[in-house]
């Protein structure tokens, strides 16, 4: 819910021509975003910390810049690279493993 959510506030970023956004197709940005909603939210449940969420977050808006650059007609253009997909898998296997840790964690604490 949270990354549908999440993508519908971004929605807009759509039609301005020259953001990343407008380069990548809104339902492989969907996929994306419900991924890093999954990750960021494990990282709260984890360390109940909203400041490790923002850091993560501008971290992950960072890792992006590994696929941006200025195309010919001066707007930014994304190259759905190797590397791009790297930090995808890195930034779910991250809150995949914490989601498990979190559980294991919480049948002790019962």
């Amino acid at each position: 819910m949270v990354g549908i959510i999440w993508a519908l506030w971004h929605l807009p970023l759509w039609f301005i021509k020259g953001t990343v956004q407008s380069a990548l197709p809104f339902f492989l940005y969907l996929f994306l975003v419900i991924i890093l909603s999954f990750s960021f939210t494990t990282i709260y449940k984890y360390t109940r910390n909203i400041f490790l969420c923002i850091l993560s977050h501008a971290w992950f808006n960072g890792c992006i810049g590994l696929g941006v650059y200025i195309g010919v007609n001066g707007y930014l253009q994304l190259n759905l690279n190797w590397r791009v997909f790297l930090v995808f898998l890195l930034e779910f296997i991250f809150s995949f493993i914490l989601s498990i840790k979190l559980v294991h964690k919480s049948k002790r604490d019962v």
